[in-house]
């Protein structure tokens, strides 16, 4: 499954997405925005998945998991300022 509808799921953080998304100024509404539409999902490493889209001039990438009726978000960061 590459994508779901995140608006009919429900969606957990992970303690490190709660923490990127402090650290990188990334709000959950950003998150959900990028979940319920995004430009591009992909598959990633160990069947996670990535979505990304463009918001306020920059690219939001958002790592997840996504199992039945729940999503986990993994980690955010913005395309280009990955440590």
């Amino acid at each position: 499954m590459l994508y779901s509808d995140a608006t009919a799921m429900a969606i957990h953080y992970s303690k490190h997405a709660l923490a990127r998304l402090a650290e990188r100024r990334v709000s959950i509404e950003d998150v959900a925005y990028v979940l319920d539409a995004p430009d591009a999902v992909s598959e990633g490493y160990g069947g996670r998945l990535l979505a990304e889209r463009s918001l306020r001039g920059r690219r939001l990438r958002v790592i997840y998991t996504a199992v039945e009726d729940e999503i986990t978000v993994i980690t955010v960061y913005w395309k280009g300022e990955r440590k």
